[in-house]
């Protein structure tokens, strides 16, 4: 029994010494500020950004790849507290906003004559639809027939 203990001792050390040369071997250093940052981000990972999450967007912000008022999320408080970490100004700390030119629908012009399939699948199949705008409902109520409870009317 004894020597069953120290046998299960001994490989214990053994292995805890090479995990601990391991580490030391193979450490990747990284910034601390990176891990400052993250923790000024909003801690979302919504991805609004541009970037994978939180933590991508705090290596491109230490990297100098992306401005301090990144997360939108955050907002200006955010903002303010990662310049503060990395020594910059604020800069402007607006959300983004997306502007959409076209307007999906009946109001979309069209960039063919289809004469087909009377389905938006088979359509989407054809350049991504025969409208100019590539949003919006092409009117044939596959997403209606796709719901039991036919709240999408699909135009008609």
């Amino acid at each position: 029994m004894v020597e069953a203990l120290l046998v299960m001792l001994g490989l214990g050390g053994v292995c805890g010494l090479i995990l601990s040369a391991a580490s030391k071997i193979f450490y990747v250093y990284e910034d601390p500020r990176i891990a400052e940052v993250e923790g000024k981000l909003a801690g979302a990972n919504c991805g609004g950004c541009g970037f994978a999450g939180c933590s991508a967007a705090a290596v491109a912000v230490v990297r100098g790849q992306a401005p301090p008022s990144v997360c939108i999320v955050g907002g200006t408080e955010s903002a303010a507290n990662v310049a503060a970490v990395m020594g910059l100004s604020a800069g402007t700390a607006e959300p983004m906003k997306s502007y959409n030119e076209c307007k999906g629908g009946n109001r979309a012009a069209d960039k063919y004559y289809y004469d087909g399939v009377l389905s938006c699948k088979a359509l989407t199949a054809f350049y991504g639809g025969r409208r100019e705008c590539g949003i919006g409902c092409l009117g044939f109520g596959d997403c209606g027939d796709s719901y039991r409870s036919r709240r999408l009317s699909g135009g008609k």
